[in-house]
């Protein structure tokens, strides 16, 4: 036990990703034997040797199992880096793409996360819950972008452009990132997006000076 409180913070929170891990991986196998619908937290906590509380500790229902991947992925693209010191805002959204890219495309391979991905596109419910994540997390990034930049942006823009990768990210699948394409292709749409943010930002700053 004492080991355990002594273990260092970064060592505790890997075990915790990899029990997380675990638990979202047994639930889903136990989904493809028994039915999402007919499975209970219950079963869910039986197949994976752990009491429901535990369970509980790391998923609010199995519903969340079902969203584990969307909510890892916002949860990195939540700490991608906004600004650099003494970083431009073209080579800030080069940069930032880049990432999202990274990002969306984690995963891609994983069979379970594309069966976690099937189930929940088959739920309006879910469906509904995911379209709110996305949001909040579009929100939240084009609130620090704009933070970062305050004398080129303004909160429209900001939205605008985060916006824009986003929604090119997402049509690259479906929402829940069910047949994702590779990550070669998802880089070229998110160059062909950084492409005409920078050409719409040149044009703005164009404009802005010949009013000036």
């Amino acid at each position: 036990m004492l080991a355990a409180v002594n273990q260092p913070a970064g060592l505790r929170q890997r075990k915790k990703r990899r029990t997380r891990a675990a638990l979202a991986a047994a639930a889903t196998q136990l989904f493809i034997q028994r039915g999402y619908d007919e499975t209970t937290i219950a079963d869910l906590a039986e197949v994976a040797e752990v009491a429901p509380r535990t369970f509980y500790s790391y998923f609010r229902s199995k519903e969340d199992v079902l969203l584990v991947d969307l909510d890892d992925r916002l949860l990195s693209l939540a700490n991608v880096v906004i600004r650099l010191p003494e970083e431009t805002l073209d080579d800030a959204l080069r940069r930032i793409g880049t990432a999202m890219v990274s990002i969306v495309s984690a995963n891609s391979s994983d069979p379970l996360a594309r069966v976690r991905a099937q189930l929940a596109v088959s739920r309006p419910a879910l469906m509904g819950a995911a379209f709110v994540r996305l949001w909040q997390a579009e929100q939240q990034l084009a609130q620090r972008l704009q933070a970062a930049f305050p004398k080129e942006l303004d909160d429209i823009l900001a939205a605008a452009i985060i916006g824009a990768f986003m929604s090119a990210l997402r049509g690259t699948s479906n929402t829940s990132g069910v047949n994702r394409p590779t990550r070669r292709r998802t880089q070229t749409i998110a160059n062909r997006v950084i492409g005409l943010l920078e050409y719409g930002l040149r044009e703005s700053r164009r404009k802005g000076s010949a009013s000036a």
